[in-house]
């Protein structure tokens, strides 16, 4: 019955937007790869495709705390490769599901994070970047590179920002290495068709250092793999730039404006200048993270990690870890980086690559755990416990297939609202400061307008704009509803909250007004007493 409710809600939620919410522009090219196929389900549309049945019969959602986790739907991306090699011959299946594991929208897609652009519409890199909108249904191919691993959208510029392998020379020592190319990162803009606009140069910031590579000795398919930069986080609002740098164990924070390197955080800092330090006990510490993944901002100079823990050299066997999720935050006054809260996950969950991590918006923290061929999605509270979790099984989609975590997403279908109290008292001719929580429906990397507008019977009784915050935060909205005169008894107001994409949220109160007949009768008793005790006074004279 609920997965019915859900699934229901979904397709009226998908057909109502779909007649005034665009895509975001006109198509560009046509789509060349034939595995682009979208699939959109619904009660008349039941699952019939193999990847979706696959999926579907391989949740096991071994965890669900309704009251602890985050109400939510879920976006993830899933790489299907053989696992007898290291071979690219792979795919990514790209899924919408609810907690409960059932599944309500497919794609196929090359392998990579998908991100929402905006309410409707999801950054795939197919080919190149491809929006594909969740409610329509169609797919806009564009001209903008995809880079590797990740990428951001600018909706001001339209532009988009990607991390971009590049050759930083040959290696220089006749050794074993001897004329292997040593593979660095750059972070590059790229316009809509395709034009480079604004580069940042990984190897001013971290040339190459032969005692640092000796350590590790990583190299891939033939090339020495000097950073694997694996994230990438845009701050538009600030003009700041923010990537992880897997090889190196560090996170580095990159002004748009200038192209020049802020800092960097972590084990190794190359030529930039870095921060003491200190673990969740306060105690120095020589890093917070060793080959992490997905780092996340969470506000300003705040952050949260997936550490994978490999190569971690203080370990005595530094291929084997324990993967953590890390919150972390910068204080750059003070000149430290300090982890905030850290989760340490079962020693059964550790893979060495992969993984995800992400803060949601009650304070939990959701991630992905790059098990093969079983990966595992888990969600804790606060206090460290498990409130949600899946188990993914696609054997069934083709013998001797992994199927790990790549990225995910979790979303709202509109913005959340949340009060303290439903039900207000309020006297006649008096006025009520209604203040409450608003969520939008994705995490976005600027601040957007908003609006709220209290209603009674479809009539605006106030209407306020607003901005809500980057990054999920949360913004506490207050709103002055007029001196209430009208008909002394119950009322019910309705509060709605549209974002910038245009989607509404509701929600209901009662509010109660009463007369001030209590308030008279106490000021005529006390004129009553006044005047007698004056009569009493002037007799005695």
């Amino acid at each position: 019955m609920r997965e019915t409710k859900v699934v229901t809600s979904l397709a009226i939620f998908l057909f109502v937007f779909s007649l005034f919410v665009p895509v975001g522009g006109e198509f560009h090219q046509n789509l060349s790869n034939n595995r682009t196929d979208v699939y959109l389900l619904s009660e008349n549309a039941p699952i019939n495709s193999t990847f979706l049945d696959a999926f579907q019969n391989g949740l096991d959602v071994a965890v669900y705390d309704e009251d602890q986790a985050l109400d939510s739907l879920m976006l993830v991306s899933v790489e299907v490769y053989p696992n007898y090699t290291a071979s690219n011959d792979r795919y990514s299946q790209i899924y919408i599901t609810d907690l409960e594991g059932q599944v309500l929208a497919g794609i196929l897609a090359d392998a990579g994070q998908p991100k929402f652009i905006n309410s409707t519409t999801v950054m795939l890199p197919e080919n190149n970047v491809t929006f594909w909108n969740i409610e329509t249904n169609k797919t806009e191919a564009t001209w903008f590179p995809t880079g590797h691993h990740d990428r951001e959208y600018n909706p001001f510029t339209d532009s988009v920002m990607v991390i971009e392998r590049v050759d930083f020379g040959e290696f220089p020592d006749e050794t074993e290495y001897a004329n292997m190319t040593i593979l660095g990162d750059d972070i590059v803009e790229y316009d809509r068709d395709g034009n480079e606009v604004w580069r940042w140069e990984g190897n001013l910031t971290f040339p190459f250092d032969q005692e640092e590579f000796f350590l590790r000795n990583e190299s891939r398919r033939g090339d020495i793999d000097w950073m694997h930069s694996n994230s990438l986080y845009w701050d538009i609002e600030n003009g700041e730039l923010y990537m992880n740098v897997r090889h190196l164990d560090c996170v580095v924070k990159v002004d748009y404006e200038t192209g020049d390197t802020d800092w960097v955080v972590g084990r190794y800092i190359g030529e930039a200048s870095g921060f003491d330090l200190r673990n969740i006990h306060g105690e120095e510490t020589d890093s917070l993270f060793y080959h992490a993944h997905a780092c996340e901002v969470m506000g300003p100079n705040r952050f949260v990690i997936f550490d994978n823990d490999l190569y971690n050299l203080t370990r005595d066997n530094y291929e084997i870890g324990i993967s953590r999720y890390v919150e972390f935050e910068v204080d750059e006054d003070a000149g430290t980086a300090t982890e905030t809260f850290v989760w340490t996950a079962p020693s059964n969950y550790y893979h060495s690559a992969q993984g995800n991590a992400d803060t949601l918006p009650n304070g939990n923290v959701v991630g992905s755990f790059n098990l093969r061929p079983e990966p595992i999605f888990t969600e804790v509270n606060r206090e460290g416990e498990i409130v949600w979790e899946w188990r993914l099984n696609l054997t069934e989609l083709d013998e001797g297939f992994n199927a790990p975590p790549n990225g995910f997403r979790r979303f709202f279908t509109e913005p959340r609202i949340e009060l303290k109290d439903t039900i207000f008292v309020v006297e006649e001719g008096a006025t009520l400061n209604l203040t409450f929580s608003v969520w939008d429906v994705f995490k976005r990397g600027y601040a957007s307008d908003a609006a709220v507008r209290v209603l009674e019977d479809n009539a605006e009784i106030t209407s306020l704009d607003f901005e809500l915050l980057p990054f999920w935060q949360e913004t506490i909205v207050t709103v002055e509803l007029p001196a209430a005169t009208g008909v002394i008894g119950e009322h019910e107001l309705t509060i709605e909250v549209e974002n910038a994409d245009g989607v509404l949220s509701t929600t209901t109160i009662i509010v109660s007004i009463t007369n001030n007949l209590p308030l008279y009768a106490a000021i005529a008793g006390g004129i009553i007493i006044i005047v007698v005790v004056v009569i009493i006074f002037i007799k005695k004279k």
